[in-house]
């Protein structure tokens, strides 16, 4: 847990916070299907940057897109 968010809190804690957050966003978030979605254009990110999925996205959007994900990778 290396995120600004939690420099300060105990781990158990933060982790616990973290999973608070991540249950309000599923209650807002669609998760994408690779396969169903396709057509569409999206970025999954996978354990904190560990993997990336940028679909349908082409052209300079691409890198650009990439390098963004990688930027906020490094600082999770």
């Amino acid at each position: 847990m290396s995120s600004p968010d939690y420099q300060t809190t105990d781990k158990d804690q933060a982790i616990e916070d973290f999973k608070d957050r991540i249950a309000v966003y599923e209650t807002q978030y669609d998760t994408l299907d690779e396969e169903f979605d396709k057509n569409l254009s999206f970025i999954k990110i996978y354990n904190q940057g560990e993997r990336y999925l940028i679909n349908n996205i082409y052209g300079t959007h691409s890198g650009v897109c990439l390098s963004v994900c990688v930027l906020i990778a490094s600082y999770c």
